[in-house]
């Protein structure tokens, strides 16, 4: 998944889809990682683990009830 390093960049992303949210097919509004766990936590995730992959703002994320 995608992630960012702070909540501004957090913010701007998601700002950015609700302006517009039919500029593409698809956007990614990346999450910062504390965020990330924070909302996985509330819906019952346990263990949450994130593992650097070649492009730096993109993680691969496993979570596990």
């Amino acid at each position: 998944d995608r992630f960012v390093s702070t909540e501004e960049e957090e913010k701007s992303a998601i700002k950015e889809y609700k302006e517009n949210p039919n500029n593409k097919m698809h956007i990614d509004t990346p999450l910062c990682i504390n965020n990330e766990i924070k909302i996985l936590k509330q819906v019952g995730f346990k263990e949450i683990s994130f593992h650097p992959l070649k492009d730096e703002n993109y993680k691969l994320m496993i979570a596990t009830k």
